[in-house]
């Protein structure tokens, strides 16, 4: 047997074994179906059959014709001793695919360093999509060819998907996503909390007694976060009986949306407070207010979401008033959720969120 298929076949059995486990205080429990486990696994057919011989050699199962594989009613922790003692290292080990979108951003970092801090027992094959589908599709076949036993994903946010994404929700392969969802496919992500980081900028703006807020954007895309992160703008000014609201789209920070800008702030001269609504449109929005000459938060607050303490400290002279994300938590709990997932693949795939932090710097009163 080959150390590939040698570690498949140790992974089948420590998977029934531990089902096993559960399940000894439940008389003639039924396993699962060898082409349940295969699926479920990812492993054909002939290793589950091949480790269901070996579990049965130990009489800790019973095998029914035409009727399926039933735990013993003799079977006891001491029946099991045999398969748990053969376990081999690799069975222990997982190897995980770990696919971001940048090697160099700082939120993208930290999350690597969440994941890689928090699971021990587990081996990596980290990748950088650069935000390309096609790059993105190439590096999750690479992973699959590599027998990895599960993905975390920060997607590329398209409106169609890879097939590779697809055929991976077809196959229920142990996918977890962080900070992007993909609506449609049954993954479950690990994302922060954007209702609640736009509810505490919005809220803390009010307070300060601005009503008229910008919502303002510079990604040259529309991804899902800045779609929800609009959608909570309207809905926090709606609770607060707030009926307008501003959106601006910069295509850039040159010349043209520079004019743009100081055109749209012109024709609604009410507007006392701006939301950036993710890193890029922050960094757009400085250069744009101070080549205009707007001071904050003398003639204009501003929250920036996105900031990250090294980002601000290389960009700005004093500490913005800032959403800063959970980064290292996302990755935490990603990986705590892929392995979670590993253990029972029948898992309900959910939605998780992890609260960012808000800082009052000095660009808000």
């Amino acid at each position: 047997m080959s150390q590939q298929n040698e570690y498949l076949y140790e992974k089948t059995i420590q998977y029934i074994v531990k089902i096993i486990e559960k399940n000894l205080g439940n008389p003639n429990f039924k396993l699962p179906t060898e082409a349940e486990i295969s699926a479920a696994l990812g492993v054909s057919r002939m290793t589950v059959t091949t480790a269901f011989k070996a579990i049965n050699k130990t009489g800790a199962v019973i095998r029914i014709k035409s009727k399926g594989t039933f735990i013993s009613p003799t079977a006891t922790l001491k029946t099991l001793e045999p398969l748990l003692s053969s376990q081999s290292a690799p069975s222990a080990t997982k190897l995980i695919g770990v696919l971001l979108p940048s090697s160099i951003s700082s939120h993208t970092l930290n999350i690597l360093s969440g994941i890689i801090s928090s699971a021990n027992n587990c081996q990596y094959i980290v990748a950088d999509t650069e935000m390309s589908q096609e790059l993105e599709k190439r590096h999750i076949q690479d992973m699959l060819a590599k027998n990895i036993d599960g993905l975390i994903l920060y997607p590329v946010d398209n409106d169609h998907y890879n097939n590779s994404l697809l055929n991976l929700a077809l196959k229920k392969f142990p996918v977890i996503l962080t900070d992007r969802d993909l609506p449609g496919l049954n993954f479950t992500c690990v994302t922060s909390d954007n209702k609640d980081m736009v509810e505490k900028s919005i809220e803390h703006l009010i307070a300060n007694g601005n009503k008229d807020i910008l919502f303002f954007s510079a990604n040259q895309f529309t991804p899902s976060s800045i779609k929800k992160r609009r959608e909570h703008y309207i809905e926090t000014l709606q609770k607060h009986n707030i009926l307008t609201q501003y959106l601006f789209n910069a295509n850039g920070d040159d010349e043209a949306s520079q004019r743009e800008f100081q055109e749209y702030l012109a024709t609604h001269p009410a507007i006392s407070a701006i939301l950036a609504t993710d890193y890029t449109s922050g960094f757009c929005l400085k250069k744009m207010l101070e080549q205009l000459n707007i001071r904050t938060p003398q003639d204009m607050e501003v929250i920036y979401i996105d900031i990250q303490a090294n980002n601000y400290s290389s960009n700005f002279t004093s500490i913005p008033t800032h959403i800063s994300q959970n980064s290292f938590e996302i990755g935490k709990l990603a990986i705590q959720t892929l392995l979670e997932q590993l253990d029972n693949p029948q898992m309900i795939r959910q939605k998780l969120y992890v609260k960012a932090n808000f800082v009052k710097g000095d660009t808000t009163k």
